[in-house]
């Protein structure tokens, strides 16, 4: 009789692998496309009708695409959850790989302990802690050091090392060369894990088809400010769609905050990039460029349980600096490795994936032009445009919320927004934060053409200036 939708292969758990094959992961897109184009053409036929304009096809366009894409999601989340489940069934035993954790820090010290010490609480997997301070001006090495003592008595390898200021890539990497264990975590250094997580990200690499592994990170100032609930909500989806994306073979990205690699893959790879903004996001497309060069295709996967929190810009300000710097990171390593979009020896990282990240480069554009048709169109159609979106992140929002019920994944009492918040940010999404995000991201075109490398941390304003011409 075979195991449960064979969830194990030679003792180890396999639920996290893809679902379906690049074909599979085509067909369900394009099946979504067609009920989507399907029922909104006969809106879009009628609006025209009434008012008289062909233009309501592009705001009609732009909800479709989010929609048709949404609806493959999530019904990748339904069977991720389904071989979640049956994988429950079957004890976890065997030995867990040991880990490296690699915490690149620069000026950090108000952060970095707390970080250590949740770190050296982890029970369940052998690790060493290696911390990396890129040229700190504060006491960030002073209380990093001062946990030496606490390490060893807890059997734990501490190692802090000083290193010229040079950008958290060449930290990380700087620290990779120094690690003994055959896979890296790599953690921020204002990033705390939650108990388990780092046992449940070791028990990931099990399968040794997997090559990379992206942690759950969960906003931990939700209750600051309005902006800060948002994005504790979109944390929560970003989770579940990356979750989908993976169990499609398609995930393009993990999180630099609690990402786990297997060392050999890392290196071969040729490690972090230093003259990136967003040196996690780049690092999947070297390991999926560095498979696709040898017929290997990487399997990276999602950790649910795996889940650690962090801080979110609170400010206004802040928060414009973070996201013009991670799509910025995006267009500049979408350009770079663009030799991939529709790369079959990519799999459906070069099939589908990066051909929908072509579409979400203009995304921004799209958004701001839609609204501005709608702006332009009788009060019925502004009625059904929002209506819409609305609808559309309440189906999104209550799948995702069903996944975490079915899987007993609670929010953490420290930190939770409140139910009452979070559907509170999900109703207004479309009508405020979205756009918020949206407008936030449009300076990125200019940096992206300017080759902007400095850093601009979302904590306080830096001069920027434009990197040299190659």
């Amino acid at each position: 009789m075979k195991t449960r939708m064979k969830t194990r292969m030679d003792g180890l758990p396999a639920a996290r692998r893809p679902i379906v094959g690049p074909g599979g992961a085509l067909l369900l897109l394009a099946t979504m496309w067609a009920l989507t184009a399907l029922g909104l053409g006969g809106l879009v036929r009628w609006t025209a009708g009434q008012f008289g304009s062909q233009w309501v096809a592009l705001p009609a366009a732009f909800v479709g695409f989010d929609a048709a894409v949404g609806f493959a999601l999530i019904v990748a989340i339904a069977v991720r959850v389904r071989r979640e489940l049956a994988a429950r069934a079957v004890p976890a035993d065997g030995p867990v790989t040991p880990v490296s954790v690699l915490v690149a820090a620069f000026n950090e010290e108000e952060a970095i302990g707390e970080t250590l010490t949740a770190l050296m609480a982890q029970e369940g997997v052998e690790l060493e802690i290696l911390v990396g301070d890129d040229g700190s001006r504060d006491r960030t090495v002073a209380v990093a050091e001062a946990l030496l003592p606490a390490a060893r008595a807890r059997g734990v390898r501490l190692v802090v090392h000083r290193l010229p200021h040079a950008g958290k890539g060449a930290a990380l990497n700087a620290l990779a060369a120094r690690a003994r264990h055959p896979v890296l975590i790599t953690l921020d250094a204002d990033t705390t894990p939650a108990p388990g997580s780092l046992l449940a990200m070791a028990r990931a690499f099990r399968d040794p088809a997997v090559v990379s592994a992206a942690g759950t990170v969960t906003v931990r100032n939700a209750r600051t400010n309005w902006l800060t609930r948002h994005q504790h909500v979109e944390y929560q989806k970003i989770a579940w769609v990356r979750a989908a994306w993976s169990s499609l073979g398609a995930l393009e990205q993990v999180p630099g905050a609690f990402t786990g690699v297997r060392a050999d893959w890392f290196h071969q790879a040729g490690g972090f990039p230093t003259d990136s903004l967003t040196e996690d996001y780049e690092l999947t497309y070297r390991l999926i460029e560095r498979g696709a060069r040898d017929g290997r295709v990487p399997v990276v996967v999602t950790v649910p349980e795996a889940q650690v929190f962090t801080e979110v810009p609170h400010t206004l300000s802040g928060f414009v600096r973070q996201r013009t710097r991670w799509f910025t990171g995006f267009l500049t390593t979408l350009a770079k490795f663009r030799h991939l979009i529709g790369e079959p020896r990519a799999a459906a990282f070069g099939l589908v994936r990066l051909p929908l990240k072509v579409v979400d480069a203009l995304m921004p554009l799209a958004a701001f032009s839609s609204l501005a048709v709608v702006a332009s169109s009788p009060a019925a159609a502004i009625v059904a445009f929002f209506a819409a979106r609305v609808t559309w992140d309440v189906i999104f929002h209550a799948a995702v919320t069903t996944a975490n019920l079915a899987l007993e994944r609670r929010p953490d009492a420290r930190y939770e927004a409140g139910p009452l918040s979070v559907w509170a940010c999900v109703l207004t999404d479309s009508l405020a934060y979205a756009w918020l995000r949206s407008a936030a991201t449009l300076r990125a075109y200019a940096w992206a053409a300017r080759r902007i490398q400095v850093w601009e941390p979302s904590r306080g304003p830096v001069e920027v200036a434009p990197a040299a011409e190659a």
